[in-house]
């Protein structure tokens, strides 16, 4: 899983879907075999309150800032190469049960971003992208801010 820091973003689901974040946190989410409902919740806590962000010289969390997520399923995170200069896409959750887990990481992020007083009164909300289908991604970031969390 790897979260990046935003300014805004654009997700184009479809051709006629489009998602959008303004401030906010995008998380690249892939689910590895062996995965379980148990803890989408525990990473979906873990997503929104540790503390990411820089704000007059504190850091602080999404639901402290406060921001939008935006969760876009990747498959492609569990790719390895090969010798002969190819990618192996070998370790991954089922396509069904990627689906499914996905689902629940989203639902739990919105449950606890409504939780959140600062959120509820700023507008913040959860947008995500479709599990299994190739997406158009346009983001706009200050720092270019990348981290990998492996649950």
């Amino acid at each position: 899983m790897g979260p990046c820091l935003c300014v805004s973003l654009s997700l184009c689901v479809s051709v006629s879907v489009r998602v959008q974040i303004q401030q906010g946190i995008v998380v690249y989410v892939c689910f590895f075999h062996g995965a379980s409902e148990a803890v989408t919740f525990d990473i979906a806590k873990k997503l929104m309150t540790t503390k990411f962000f820089r704000r007059d010289r504190h850091i602080v969390s999404v639901l402290d800032l406060p921001g939008s997520v935006l969760l876009i399923p990747q498959d492609s995170l569990v790719g390895q190469p090969l010798p002969n200069r190819r990618m192996a896409f070998r370790g991954g959750c089922e396509m069904w049960l990627g689906a499914q887990l996905f689902s629940r990481l989203v639902s739990a992020c919105r449950e606890l971003l409504n939780g959140s007083p600062k959120s509820a009164q700023a507008g913040t909300t959860v947008e995500y992208g479709v599990y299994g289908q190739k997406q158009e991604i346009v983001l706009n970031s200050p720092e270019p801010l990348s981290l990998l969390l492996d649950f």
